[in-house]
């Protein structure tokens, strides 16, 4: 199987997947996005919110006053996403995550914002960054009409200039260069192609990796309620001491 995009729709569903400030390595990489989302069962929403949060949130709020306890268990993804007594401060970083998810960019200053760990110091953040921080990306709108004005005014000169000053026709190739032309865009198609089908190769290897990471994730979540029910027995015991002495 040989998946064909659409190059409009590839390009408004990559559009709806980038997060602010993020750069792809590769046309590739590009499409593995793309792919994955489709695979993922998530919203675009909840799939930028997720990629805020692993590769921007997380990375910067672990060494601020929004860490409830040592910065270093904050810097461990295990200790903020499994134990209990993190559950507010990872509730926290999503809803950080939500603005960076919304278009805005989250700054490594904005670190020093927080003085504690609690929500009304959230809540003030969010109004903060939606009243003084214009969004860098609009979900909203258009792909087309997220482009910079500079940016259109160089393609409208670039256009200009390739076409005459007055939009002059230019000289047709000869049919040489137009043989060549044929040629090369074959060539391009047949990579093209081979590079489609490694990449569906990668994808079927990566759909096993998920299903391990699925059975990983239930033993996590067993390992979790386990962990809450020993917190609850520790506490009953220490009640049952403090009435006894």
């Amino acid at each position: 199987m040989i998946f064909i995009l659409c190059k409009k729709s590839f390009s408004d569903d990559l559009f709806k997947l980038t997060i602010p400030n993020e750069n792809y390595r590769s046309e590739e990489q590009k499409i593995n996005e793309v792919l994955n989302f489709k695979n993922s069962g998530l919203t675009e929403k909840e799939w930028r919110q997720k990629k805020c949060y692993r590769n921007v949130v997380f990375n910067i709020f672990w060494n601020s006053n929004l860490c409830p306890n040592d910065p270093h268990m904050c810097h461990h993804s295990y200790t903020v996403e499994e134990l209990h007594m993190y559950r507010k401060y990872w509730d926290y970083l999503l809803q950080i995550s939500d603005l960076c998810a919304d278009g805005y960019v989250i700054e490594n200053l904005d670190a020093k914002y927080f003085k504690k760990s609690t929500q009304g110091e959230i809540d003030r953040f969010v109004e903060y960054i939606k009243k003084n921080r214009k969004k860098k990306i609009n979900y909203d709108k258009p792909l087309e009409d997220q482009f910079d004005k500079s940016i259109k005014i160089h393609k409208y000169k670039e256009n200009l200039k390739n076409n005459g000053a007055h939009g002059a026709v230019p000289r047709p190739a000869n049919s040489k260069n137009f043989i060549e032309d044929i040629e090369k865009g074959e060539s391009q198609i047949k990579k093209r192609e081979e590079s489609l089908i490694k990449l569906e190769k990668k994808l079927q290897l990566e759909k096993q990796l998920l299903e391990e990471e699925k059975t990983l994730y239930d033993q996590k979540k067993r390992l979790k309620e386990l962990e809450s029910k020993i917190l609850e027995s520790e506490k009953a015991l220490r009640e049952k001491r403090e009435n006894i002495e």
